[in-house]
């Protein structure tokens, strides 16, 4: 079980917010893979270009021909565009067993769904996107993992990165979220929803932004611009998921028919393990804290020494096994140190 301990000058308290790292920028991540769209055609060796399917309230069919490479980013439009989806030739669908087909029916809008199935799996470690989501109110854009395996797997698990479903009203908005379905946990219900709204001062996610998911064995930690925003615990999710972005009409819209052309940008995916490493044994004993350290067991001074603290910083400590803290030890008003155990890997 994975521990964390916040040490304020005030209080200690449980909370993942002031981590203002991923592991890549910690330096304890190694590129798995990437997509950089800097070629100009999509590599079929990450993707799958789904075509004339559609999805959940389906008011829009998905088409490859909504989906390009272009100034070095991979761009999904959404469109009005009466299209049916075509029931007499199967060579031009390319089914995703993430959304529907129905024959003969109509739609006012078209989109894009692209998906890594069979393809790019992610299942522990980071993965990360830098993305410009639309700016039309009312379509619901999304960046999400999926189980890659048919048929369903152990829980059909689903992670949203980001999803904007919550407050269609508001481009600062957004929302995580895990579905899990038949779970092991009976802390987490069968087709759990848990989502969790993000909402930043100044933050509008029509301009550029970078989205990651880090998920472990215990844990899955959403960041925002190397901002943590949530963290949680016992997700049971053991499916390897297939990554998906989309983009997709709201019913609002769908019911007046009102106008759209706009796209979701994507500058780069990419994949990351983790790699927390870990000393066999430390002490922390000295006139400076270092910034983030990890080891096997630590102790925060042992008796006979002062440890500096300077305020207003952030501190981060990781150690697999064991943390020792001393009774005398002060934290100054504004610092944190965060203590984690189970950190290695």
């Amino acid at each position: 079980m994975r521990a964390l301990l916040i040490l304020t000058a005030i209080f200690i308290r449980l909370n993942y917010s002031m981590i203002a790292q991923t592991p890549v920028q910690q330096g304890f991540a190694t590129l798995n893979w990437s997509d950089e769209f800097n070629s100009p055609n999509i590599s079929t060796n990450n993707w799958l270009l789904v075509n004339n399917c559609d999805h959940v309230e389906a008011n829009q069919l998905y088409k490859s021909s909504n989906i390009a490479v272009s100034n070095g980013a991979l761009s999904i439009t959404i469109k009005n565009e009466v299209t049916t989806f075509p029931s007499v030739d199967p060579s031009q669908v390319i089914y995703s067993s993430a959304c529907g087909n129905y024959d003969n029916l109509s739609y006012n809008y078209s989109s894009g769904w692209v998906e890594s199935q069979y393809l790019r799996a992610f299942d522990k470690g980071y993965i990360e996107a830098r993305i410009k989501m639309p700016s039309t109110l009312q379509v619901f854009p999304g960046f999400w993992l999926w189980r890659d395996e048919d048929p369903i797997g152990t829980n059909d698990a689903e992670i949203d990165i980001f999803e904007h479903v919550v407050a269609p009203t508001s481009l600062s908005v957004y929302s995580t979220n895990i579905h899990t379905n038949a779970s092991s946990n009976p802390n987490l219900a069968s087709e759990n929803d848990n989502y969790l709204t993000i909402s930043k001062p100044g933050f509008n996610f029509n301009e550029w932004h970078t989205y990651g998911v880090e998920k472990s064995d215990d844990r899955i930690i959403w960041y925002l611009d190397g901002e943590v925003v949530r963290v949680l615990y016992n997700h049971d999710i053991t499916d390897s998921q297939r990554i998906i972005f989309n983009i997709k009409v709201g019913a609002i819209i769908a019911q007046i028919g009102a106008p759209i052309f706009d796209n979701m940008l994507i500058d780069y995916v990419r994949v990351y393990d983790l790699n927390y490493p870990c000393a066999n044994n430390g002490v922390i004993c000295s006139s400076l804290f270092p910034s983030s350290s990890s080891f096997e067991n630590l102790s925060i001074g042992n008796g006979a020494c002062i440890n500096t603290v300077q305020p207003n910083t952030i501190y981060r400590f990781n150690a697999e096994k064991s943390i020792t803290i001393p009774s005398s030890f002060e934290c100054p008003q504004g610092s944190q140190i965060i203590l984690l155990t189970g950190g290695c890997h």
